[in-house]
């Protein structure tokens, strides 16, 4: 009877190692939280692209043909509006060997965004790592994902968090019938947000890992969130029972308690804890159309037709300065509208301005008074003050605009404006070519075009969404 007990014992101790042993090979997500009680967590800080400061207000912008139906003000938030955010961590591996493509996920964690307000630029996330990363302190890479249903994908899918990192790498959006996210061209920014990635690659260059050695567990950072700006109280019961080792009060010492307050923001900052940036996951083409007044011939954009842009994107680029599509995509041109549908723009629809002239960012003619400034010409603004500029322009009726969001190529585009100057079908060509001879993700494209006596002229101006810019230009008599 003794030796079957230990026996028993013995089985039930084999079955218990067995299961200690699983769980520190599976990835932990948030939905396995007593998968390991030894759990740390890594808080990492989220930046939202940049947007623009226009000073039109809300509602300023006309509607109808001759204004346009987008609002500048409110384009530019939703430009940059993140809805869902979705974290992958993984162990870092140097160079892109796809052996370890296979390997799972340290961590995933999806994160329900209720509002971003143009004030607060940042998503702080909180990811919790399995215990077993204390062993041996890995570097970590990561993979942040927002706004995923704007290209389709089922948000509330289970297999994300069992995702690898060749999964994650070989994510791609779009398909053959079209330009846009889901084969249809995106006039407007979806409900869903626009798509944005950031990639964190900690090859040596990224955060200290000194605040992973801590090894703080959720409950013990959940104590520092809910005492922020509180006066640091070392005999707090609460404080005693979460059992902070002296080098993690040590730590917290140095760098999370000023003048004698808890400051939980201190544990984001950059050299601390991982930070990216999201970039948008595709490109803006502004069309901006305007006759110069007087001008007497009836006039009409038929349609505007692009080249090159492929019919699948990688959602994560490979690189930061890479431009990269998925092998064997086709390149099909599309019709902004298609070739069956109404013209773009017909007569009334194509605005008149005094000097189309000015509107060129080339342009040397003041016609910009920032708030308070003095008056600038196009070609000494910055990119933020060139499109604001364009957005009043546009509000006072003196062009028309029609926008495209378009997913980034790694071939030089070419485009085609189809217009009428009476019953005779022109065209205009132009392209879309940036430094790198790409159509790089998150970049904007300014393609103005004027009549004058002498035809349409097409003036190009491209920078990155919300940077600097460089012009080129194209005149079609």
């Amino acid at each position: 009877m003794y030796r079957r007990f230990h026996t028993l014992l013995f089985v039930l101790a084999t079955f218990l190692l067995m299961a200690v042993a699983a769980a520190c090979v599976e990835p932990l997500t948030p939905d396995e939280p007593k998968l390991d009680p030894k759990a740390v967590t890594l808080p990492i800080r989220i930046y939202l692209p940049a947007t623009g400061i226009p000073t039109t207000k809300a509602g300023d912008e006309k509607g109808g043909e001759k204004g346009g139906t987008d609002d500048p003000v409110k384009s530019a938030a939703e430009e940059c509006a993140l809805h869902q955010l979705q974290v992958w961590a993984f162990i870092h591996r140097s160079g892109n060997d796809d052996k370890y493509d296979t390997e799972g996920a340290l961590a995933y964690i999806y994160v329900p965004v209720s509002g971003t307000s143009s004030e607060s630029r940042t998503v702080d996330v909180e990811l919790r790592l399995p215990g077993y990363v204390m062993d041996t302190l890995p570097r970590i890479d990561f993979y942040v994902l927002g706004n995923a249903a704007a290209l389709g994908y089922d948000m509330v899918d289970p297999g994300w968090q069992k995702y690898k990192r060749g999964d994650i790498k070989a994510k791609a959006f779009g398909d053959k019938d079209g330009s846009g996210f889901g084969g249809n061209l995106i006039k407007t920014v979806p409900e869903e947000g626009l798509p944005m990635a950031g990639y964190f690659d900690n090859s040596g260059k990224g955060y200290d890992i000194s605040f992973l050695k801590q090894g703080f567990t959720t409950a013990q950072l959940d104590y520092i969130k809910r005492h922020n700006g509180d006066v640091y109280d070392p005999d707090d019961a609460m404080f005693i029972a979460l059992d902070f080792t002296a080098e993690q009060k040590a730590y917290l010492n140095s760098h999370c308690i000023k003048s004698g307050r808890w400051d939980y923001a201190a544990l984001y900052a950059a050299e601390l804890t991982p930070s990216l940036t999201l970039s948008r996951a595709v490109n803006k083409v502004n069309f901006v159309f305007s006759k110069i007044v007087g001008f007497a011939d009836e006039t009409e954009i038929t349609r505007i037709e692009i080249t090159s842009i492929p019919d699948q994107t990688y959602v994560f680029p490979r690189s930061a300065n890479t431009v990269t599509v998925p092998d064997k995509v086709a390149y099909p041109a599309i019709s902004y509208p298609a070739a069956k549908d109404a013209p773009l723009l017909d007569n009334d629809a194509v605005a008149t301005v005094d000097d189309p002239l000015r509107l060129r960012k080339d342009s040397s003619i003041p016609s910009y008074n920032p708030e308070g400034g003095q008056y600038k010409a196009p070609g000494d603004m910055t990119a933020d003050e060139y499109e604001t500029f364009l957005n009043r322009e546009i509000a006072a009726g003196h062009a028309t605009r029609r926008t495209l969001y378009l997913r980034e190529s790694n071939t030089p585009l070419r485009g085609t404006i189809y217009y009428k100057r009476g019953a005779e079908e022109q065209t205009a060509v132009f392209n879309l070519t940036s430094k790198a001879s790409s159509f790089p993700r998150n970049t904007t494209w300014n393609v103005y075009a004027y009549f004058t006596a002498y035809g349409l002229h097409v003036h190009v101006n491209v920078n990155a969404w919300n940077g600097s810019g460089n012009s080129g230009q194209h005149l079609k008599k």
